[in-house]
């Protein structure tokens, strides 16, 4: 983050991770409702709020697409990816339990066709 001073790439390293951890956060807390049995109703709300969160995430990573962090942007970089991962594995989880009991979540960029349309086509 070359345009930033240290204070401010500090900043926005807090903001990026805050964002991702409150995205982990509610698909944890989907999982767990998910465990208890709930129905798609209740799950819905997080879900969108889980999406806005990640809208946001990738709007922010977009802000730093290309550049080469420093040393210090580079461990806080690394330790964001490495919740991310954790956040793309509980939510393939979630989409799994979701798929089992017949509903479909959408999956944003990895939509996929629905069998029967791939049929058809």
């Amino acid at each position: 983050m070359t345009a930033l001073s240290s204070t401010g790439a500090q900043s926005f390293w807090d903001a990026v991770e805050a964002t991702c951890l409150a995205a982990v956060d509610l698909s944890r807390q989907v999982s767990s409702l998910l465990d208890r049995g709930c129905n798609a109703d209740e799950c819905t709300p997080l879900l969108e709020r889980e999406k806005e969160l990640l809208g946001r995430l990738g709007m922010q990573i977009q802000q730093v697409a290309g550049e080469e962090p420093d040393s210090q942007a580079r461990k806080r970089r690394d330790r964001v990816l490495a919740q991310m991962k954790a956040l793309i594995e509980q939510d393939d989880r979630n989409r799994r339990v979701l798929s089992r009991r017949g509903l479909s979540v959408n999956a944003g960029g990895r939509r996929r066709p629905h069998p029967r349309a791939r049929a058809r086509a």
